[in-house]
């Protein structure tokens, strides 16, 4: 009888390391998709940012030209 009890017991402490391992694997998959995903985040804020300074850097070159047409013989300013 008690070897039948003993059996037991390993099977149930067995399973339950098999548990802890598949509950620790999806934990660390979720994990890595979080970071992933933040990373993406900030990619895309990134990418977001470089084409906001990209499109004001043409707008400043926009208006500089223009002022060079309207005022060809004055200084234009970089900055404007």
């Amino acid at each position: 009888m008690t070897g039948g009890l003993c059996d037991m017991y390993v099977n149930v402490a067995l399973n339950l390391v098999k548990l802890l391992v598949i509950v620790r694997l999806h934990y660390e998959r979720a994990a890595r998709a979080a970071r992933a995903a933040a990373g993406r985040g900030l990619r895309a804020r990134y990418e977001r940012s470089l084409a906001a300074s990209v499109e004001c850097s043409r707008a400043r070159g926009d208006a500089r030209a223009a002022g060079a047409a309207l005022f060809p013989k004055m200084h234009v300013n970089a900055y404007t």
